[in-house]
């Protein structure tokens, strides 16, 4: 259904009380603060992406935040729950 989406631009849902969210596997940009403060538990960053604005997810607290293996750009390695 989204799999001809390949960017979220800034501000996109910033303070829409998100709880739940998976992006597509086709992403590869996300704006700037595209999910600022909302409620968002879990995330997981697909493979494709290779640019992420700031603060994209800040104000999701507690947030989990995994990076699919396969992504060159971005890694959560060790359940360090940032990005490197």
């Amino acid at each position: 259904m989204y799999d001809h989406i390949y960017s979220i631009p800034a501000d996109f849902a910033s303070e829409c009380d998100i709880k739940a969210l998976q992006l597509p596997s086709t992403i590869t940009e996300i704006g700037d603060c595209a999910f600022l403060y909302n409620k968002i538990a879990n995330i997981n960053i697909p493979a494709q992406v290779s640019l992420l604005g700031t603060d994209v997810f800040a104000g999701n607290d507690p947030i989990s935040i995994v990076v699919e293996a396969e992504n060159t750009v971005y890694d959560s390695r060790n359940n360090c729950n940032a990005l490197i």
